[in-house]
């Protein structure tokens, strides 16, 4: 999720950002990421969701939206791609 020529407290935000959101996935209630989410395009959705909405409140004001889209596609794929492969992601 870090992007380039980022400042130490921008820096601080996005691990946070990153720390936030996998949380949110894996041990918050409801849960998003439930055994083969990944098969279900209503769920792919929710999750997607959920992303678009951490990364929205938690990244610094540097990301703009191209940026923002960019990171969301990225966090998603890599997320997608993980349960595809019958394992749990680290974002």
């Amino acid at each position: 999720m870090k992007k380039e020529n980022l400042t130490k407290d921008e820096e601080q935000k996005v691990k946070l950002a990153a720390k936030h959101l996998l949380t949110r996935l894996y041990d918050e209630k409801p849960t998003v990421l439930l055994q083969d989410w990944h098969k279900d395009y209503q769920t792919q959705l929710q999750v997607k969701s959920v992303i678009q909405d951490i990364l929205d409140k938690s990244l610094p004001d540097s990301y703009d939206k191209t940026v923002y889209d960019i990171k969301c596609k990225n966090v998603f794929n890599h997320l997608f791609v993980q349960a595809a492969n019958g394992g749990r992601a680290v974002a």
